[in-house]
C-alpha cells in the first residue's frame, strides 16, 4: 500500500511542488518546479499495488 500526495509551495520564490510518497516503513519526498505527470510517474517508478491519494 503506497500513500501518495502533492502540494504547491515557494522555492526560492519560484512556484514548486512538493510531492511525497510514504508506505508504512518508507517516506520519500521531492521538490519539483513544475507540475506533471512524468513528474508522477517517475516517483511512483513501477510501483504494484494499492495506490491512495486525495483525487
Amino acid at each position: 500500500m503506497l500513500h501518495a500526495d502533492e502540494t504547491g509551495r515557494h522555492q526560492d520564490s519560484q512556484k514548486a511542488w512538493l510531492r511525497v510518497a510514504a508506505t508504512a516503513l518508507v517516506a520519500a519526498f521531492f521538490i519539483h518546479l513544475r507540475w506533471s505527470d512524468e513528474v508522477a510517474r517517475k516517483l511512483l517508478g513501477a510501483f504494484i499495488g494499492v495506490l491512495i491519494t486525495d483525487h
